[in-house]
């Protein structure tokens, strides 16, 4: 997967004895450290909506799925963003490696698939999508 909307994959290692994976560090504020200021600009926020969107689309495109949107897993460098942190991502042909008792991710985040344990699909990231679009223009404003 390659997209000017997601962190580049450096390196990774999936044979290993701990597999790990890599990605290109981008120094930027995390959408939860922007929200925290308060809500940015109708037009930032749009702008911020579609950026996101657009890297949903390209994970999408590569048959994985994220699995774990979040603020904090969207990065806000000046005029882009960039989805991070695919480390509990699935390919979407991949057979489930979590038992049923076990739930990866960030349940204030999760789809009604991921919550009762079912298979993830490309909609459970448009799901968590929508809540950031929900979220991000209704953060409560930090008073200074």
């Amino acid at each position: 997967m390659s997209s000017p909307v997601t962190a580049a994959l450096v390196d990774a290692d999936a044979e290993g004895p701990t597999p790990w994976v890599a990605f290109e560090y981008v120094d930027a504020p995390t959408l939860a450290e922007v929200v925290r200021e308060g809500p940015p600009r109708l037009s930032a926020t749009v702008g911020i909506l579609t950026g996101v969107a657009e890297a949903l689309v390209a994970i999408h495109a590569a048959d994985i799925v994220h699995r774990d949107l979040k603020p904090s897993n969207v990065l806000v460098p000046p005029g882009g963003v960039k989805v991070i942190d695919f480390g509990i991502s699935a390919a979407l042909d991949a057979t489930a490696v979590t038992g049923s008792s076990m739930m990866i991710g960030t349940p204030a985040w999760f789809a009604r698939e991921q919550v009762r344990g079912e298979r993830v699909t490309p909609a459970a990231d448009v799901f968590a999508w929508g809540m950031l679009a929900i979220r991000h223009r209704t953060a409560p404003v930090r008073r200074r």
